[in-house]
């Protein structure tokens, strides 16, 4: 067993500018062993502050060429999928496929871990298919992909920069990206901004002039730095745009009056007071524009290093516990040992040197490094525990198990014997279990399968520890389903036989939100709640919509009077045509996965999320709906943030409304006990008991199938109890 001293490590720059990234990870101990770059003056600026001159195109450097190191640093070229840009991607031959050269490297090198670095926009380019393709490239080539949207504000440094970090690892580490730094540990523009600056730095008073004409704000507190979008708006802040390398003359200036210096550009951006300026001003405004936010690249890092010492410290451990624990459960399995005079302790402490040449067979010593029961069950209970309570993906694997035990007609170790064929095994379970089988797509049903999930691995090991307790893991995990769907039916309770005077909604969303087994299944009930309100309300108010066409393009109706007859229901015989107002709930189905909970047929869409809510996010929701407006229903202490989150992207004006859990609680206060509850109450409570059934059927008791295999009757197995 190989353990890495992740305290002094090797790492490689490419695509390196100016050194940012590389100055973050030699913060935490890293060695750069290889750096490339191609623009020259950047080369230039790289060699006066790092004592080393960078390779140059990495297209035409060999990989095998390239010393051996730990991790692979990137900030690839972003031009092609910058919002600024032209957003070509890989269509931009310069550009846009140099990602191919970092997975060239990947795949030769096969380095513990990469870190790459680009633009906002890479998540979202030509429909997020740019970024599937990466994280895809990347999965293949054996690594666990984490990425995330990370903005320098956040980090300590006076400027909006949002870029994508996206970090991989060979072994499933521990990883979670840096939290946001305390507002008063960041540093302000008065922190960075030089006193007694040249005149050559300010505008003219007519670029002055014109700039305070059209500021928004025009009594803003200085210091401050105001940005000219591309409709000649100003707008001042109390930090920096985004840097950038393409950008005017004038992109940003200080108060109005004057351009940053050089040295408050790589301040702008974290670097320290002792990096060099070596180049004119129009080169360090493009090589900083260019660069990164080194704060945000030094709390990655961290991060990085962390979850790195972490798991090889855990491997250490579990590498001489699970020897020990191993080769004492094989000294009392095997017969050929005598068990009475085994000496585990000795064992124990001595496994490295005679003990398993002298006591196990070869066949034993090969297996010590495979999978073992404990990682097997660890990752199914993992599974277990993230399941809605419907728990598809371990009643697939259950079902796995079943196959491979009955009937011996699948080879565990190889995924394309059960990939596809256990999915129907599953359904077929899951409509007698449920009255349902699972819609959920393609890629998420096999997301099972990953190296992060159960892998085949693992799965063998299960198979072997299912048939050592003639179906003790299939009982296991049926075991658990039917637990959860008794957890389900007490919260339920609290709705099915309340009546509409004794219904609390408040109490009925707690019940699963404290409920650590059913608190995955929240985002259902909260669709459901709202659902059912909105739906009972607007047909109760008995609302109308209406369509109808003008004369003046009656000539027009004339041409397509097929077509409208049969699409819009009007022609020239019924000019308008109205219908009842309805609200529908697509949650049921897969279309959650694109970003809709539910529609109505006059226009809004209606989004709910219970949970936090980031700018990626938010810029899902708002992207992958096609609507013009959108209703969110939201907890209430996420409506600030997201109309914050909103108005920072630009897209408030795309929200109709925001609902939160105090008016869900407040209107079915209204509806169940208020002045017109006789009216709206009993229909309130039977639609939201209708979409439960419909949603969490009824397991009241042990199902006839899984009686028929006899679980309640195996031998009770000690390591296979829930």
């Amino acid at each position: 067993m190989i353990i890495l001293d992740w305290n002094s490590f090797r790492f490689i720059d490419l695509f390196a500018g100016i050194g940012g990234i590389r100055l973050g990870f030699e913060h935490v101990g890293g060695h750069c062993v290889f750096s490339s770059e191609l623009d020259e003056d950047a080369c230039k600026t790289y060699e006066a502050n790092f004592g080393e001159h960078p390779s140059g195109d990495i297209t035409k450097i060999n990989a095998a060429d390239i010393p051996d190191f730990d991790i692979l640093l990137a900030g690839f070229p972003c031009q092609a999928f910058s919002i600024i840009g032209k957003k070509e991607g890989f269509a931009n031959e310069t550009c846009g496929t140099l990602f191919f050269d970092i997975e060239r490297i990947l795949k030769e090198k096969q380095p513990p871990a990469f870190m790459l670095e680009n633009v906002r926009n890479l998540t979202a380019h030509d429909n997020g298919n740019t970024f599937h393709v990466i994280r895809s490239h990347l999965e293949a080539l054996g690594y666990h992909v984490h990425s995330k949207v990370l903005n320098a504000l956040d980090y300590g440094v006076p400027q909006k920069r949002e870029r994508i970090i996206i970090v991989g690892f060979q072994d499933d580490v521990d990883f979670t990206f840096p939290e946001p730094i305390p507002e008063n540990q960041r540093k302000t523009l008065t922190d960075i901004l030089e006193t007694n600056v040249d005149e050559k730095y300010f505008v003219r008073d007519a670029i002055r002039q014109s700039r305070l004409e059209r500021i928004k704000d025009k009594n803003y507190p200085k210091p401050y730095i105001s940005h000219e979008n591309v409709a000649g708006s100003i707008t001042p802040h109390p930090y920096s745009s985004a840097l950038r390398a393409g950008a005017s003359a004038n992109y940003i200036l200080i108060n109005d009056e004057r351009r940053p210096t050089e040295r408050e550009m790589l301040r702008i951006q974290g670097f320290p007071e002792s990096y060099k300026i070596i180049v004119s001003y129009g080169k360090m405004k493009r090589q900083c524009g260019n660069s990164v936010a080194i704060p945000v690249i030094k709390a990655v890092a961290e991060q990085i290093v962390k979850a790195l010492k972490s798991y090889e410290e855990a491997k250490a451990c579990r590498g001489t516990d699970n020897t020990k624990s191993l080769v004492v459960e094989l000294a009392e399995e095997t017969k050929p040992i005598n068990a009475q005079t085994f000496n585990k302790q000795s064992v124990a402490g001595q496994y490295e040197q005679i003990a398993f040449d002298n006591l196990l067979p070869d066949i034993i010593k090969e297996g010590i490094g495979m999978a073992t029961r404990a990682e097997a069950k660890r990752a199914l209970d993992t599974v277990i525990r993230k399941s809605r309570v419907h728990l598809y993906k371990p009643i697939q694997i259950a079902e796995i198990l079943y196959h491979d035990r009955v009937f011996n007609d699948i080879d565990l170790a190889q995924l394309e014997d059960y990939r596809t064929k256990s999915k129907r095994w599953r359904d077929d379970v899951c409509q007698v279990l449920l009255g349902r089988v699972c819609t959920s797509s393609t890629k998420f049903q096999d997301d099972l399968f990953n190296e992060t999930v159960i892998p085949p691995a693992l799965i063998v090991e299960l198979g072997k520890e299912n048939r050592r307790t003639n179906g003790g893991v299939e009982a296991y995990i049926y075991s658990r389903f039917t637990n959860k769907h008794s957890q389900l039916s007490d919260a339920l309770d609290c709705c099915l036989k309340a009546s509409k005077e004794t219904f609390q909604v408040k109490a009925f969303i707690d019940s699963f939100w404290n409920e650590p087994g059913l608190k995955r299944s929240l985002d259902k009930i909260y669709e459901i709640i709202v659902y059912a309100l909105f739906s009972t309300l607007v047909e109760v108010l008995d609302l109308q919509v209406e369509i109808t066409i003008d004369e003046k393009n009656f000539e027009v109706l004339s041409e397509f009077s097929d077509f409208t007859k049969m699409v819009t229901c009007i022609d020239f015989s019924n000019p308008s045509f109205a219908q009842d107002a309805r609200i529908y709930r697509v949650g049921v189905t897969n279309a959650a996965d694109r970003g809709l909970d539910m529609y109505s047929n006059w226009g809004p869409a209606i989004q709910i999320k219970h949970l936090s809510l980031d700018v990626e996010l938010a810029k899902n929701i708002v992207g992958s709906v096609s609507s013009d407006r959108i209703v969110i229903v939201c907890k209430d202490a996420e409506k600030n943030v997201i109309l914050s989150l909103l108005t920072q992207i630009g897209w408030r004006n795309h929200i109709q409304s925001i609902v939160t859990e105090n008016d869900l609680v407040s209107w079915y206060e209204k509806a169940l006990r208020g002045k017109y509850a006789d009216q709206i109450g009993d229909e309130l409570l039977h639609r939201l008991r209708r979409e439960i059934a419909a949603e969490f059927p009824s397991v009241d008791s042990t199902p006839e199938i899984l009686k028929l295999r006899n679980y309640d009757s195996l031998a009770v197995d000690g390591y296979w109890i829930t």
